[in-house]
């Protein structure tokens, strides 16, 4: 049998870290702040702007949508996956599952859109006598306000280690010299970094599985991730993830998006 040398392992242990450090990506992170009254402001929960003489968005059965959040973006700092300006809204099925297709995350009844810069805009009013039976957020509305970070990915998500990337390959030769198991060890602690609750881009976090697991999915990228914190719950503990096409994501085309949350 073939020992590899001390010298020899430190290199693998070098190529893992560089490879993984060469992964970060920008994030926006979304603080909550006070709710602003303009119509087009950021938001967690609470009512949506519409576009004029549009009706409040209904799932493929005909019943009325949960509305999750809007961001501004033209208020926000700019990464490469979003437009530049114009309005993401999101809005989920009114159901147990919060609109999640537990078949398939490309099943389900949600709405994630994309209104251009200058549309006309009105506060939207929800159907008459209609309030949701179902919504991740509770209460008032949530303002929010965005700030950039570079965020890297956590060494120990299934996606990352199982993905062809240099990371991964450096991971699975260093894992074959189980006389470094502490140094190695050490530098998947280090990669864990504390995540914050709301963000888009960057990279997501899964309680469970990663449905990017999916064949087909590959090569979706996290558009939203939302952690349960203060008044926001998925189940016991959740995280929900949106998932997207980038190049189609940059011209505010979410089609063929994929929704997926799972809990404790």
């Amino acid at each position: 049998m073939t020992v590899a040398s001390p010298l020899a392992l430190d290199e693998t242990l070098d190529r893992c870290r560089q490879a993984w450090e060469a992964l970060a990506c920008p994030a926006i992170v979304l603080d909550p702040c006070a709710d602003s009254a303009a119509v087009r402001g950021s938001r967690l929960g609470g009512r949506p702007a519409l576009i004029r003489g549009e009706a409040w968005p209904r799932d493929d059965e005909g019943h009325p949508m949960t509305f999750l959040l809007q961001v501004d973006l033209k208020a926000m700092p700019k990464i490469d996956l979003l437009p530049r300006d114009g309005l993401l809204q999101i809005f989920l099925g009114d159901d147990e599952e919060f609109g999640a297709g537990w078949h398939s995350p490309l099943d389900g009844f949600f709405l994630i859109r994309h209104i251009p810069e200058g549309t006309p805009l009105v506060a939207g009013q929800a159907p008459e006598g209609w309030t949701p039976d179902f919504s991740p957020v509770q209460g008032e509305a949530i303002g929010l306000e965005g700030r950039l970070v570079i965020m890297q990915p956590d060494a120990r998500e299934g996606a990352l280690v199982r993905s062809r990337t240099p990371f991964a390959e450096a991971i699975a030769a260093f894992r074959k010299h189980t006389r470094l198991a502490d140094d190695l060890e050490e530098l998947l602690d280090g990669s864990e970094e504390e995540r914050p609750d709301l963000w888009l881009g960057g990279f997501t976090n899964f309680t469970r599985n990663d449905p990017r697991a999916r064949e087909g999915l590959e090569h979706l990228v996290p558009l939203l991730t939302c952690d349960s914190f203060g008044p926001v719950a998925w189940g016991d503990a959740g995280v929900a993830s949106f998932l997207v096409e980038p190049q189609a994501a940059r011209g505010g085309d979410f089609a063929g998006a994929a929704y997926s949350w799972d809990a404790c």
